[in-house]
């Protein structure tokens, strides 16, 4: 991986559901993860993304903003329970990771990473909050950064 972006893309076997890719920067002075994703996003990106983002090591507590304003979704409240499987697994081996903002403009999509987050909180996963507005999603990451390294 590196440094500057990873190109992270899923096929998928007819053109109505074209590959999504998801662009991720990295951010050297905040040590931020910027991510933004383009078109409709499908489970295998969701999850594929979350395996595999933030599983190196050096990465893991490099807050994390996935923007994904202009973006849409068929994904289903199953597929939110497939997101959180994964989530579950790497809280359940102890992998700490640092806050993750999601930004989404699309109603839909927003509503299924607003689920996304309540199910996550529910088995005790609580960094991760929705936003409608990029500089909101901003403006929080800043401050629980800020606050987790003051203690």
């Amino acid at each position: 991986m590196t440094p500057a972006a990873v190109q992270l893309a899923r096929g998928r076997r007819s053109r109505e559901h074209a590959r999504v890719p998801i662009t991720v920067t990295h951010d050297l002075p905040r040590r931020w993860l910027l991510a933004r994703a383009a078109g409709s996003l499908s489970i295998d990106d969701v999850t594929e993304f979350i395996r595999t983002q933030r599983a190196p090591l050096e990465l893991r507590m490099w807050p994390l903003i996935f923007d994904a304003r202009s973006c849409t979704t068929t994904m289903t409240a199953a597929d939110v329970d497939q997101a959180v499987e994964v989530v579950r697994r790497v809280s359940e081996q102890r992998q700490q990771r640092a806050h993750v903002a999601l930004v989404a403009d699309d109603d839909r999509l927003y509503g299924w990473f607003l689920d996304y987050e309540t199910r996550c909180a529910a088995i005790g996963v609580r960094i991760i909050r929705v936003f409608w507005q990029y500089e909101d999603a901003e403006r929080w990451l800043e401050i629980v950064s800020a606050a987790r390294d003051l203690g």
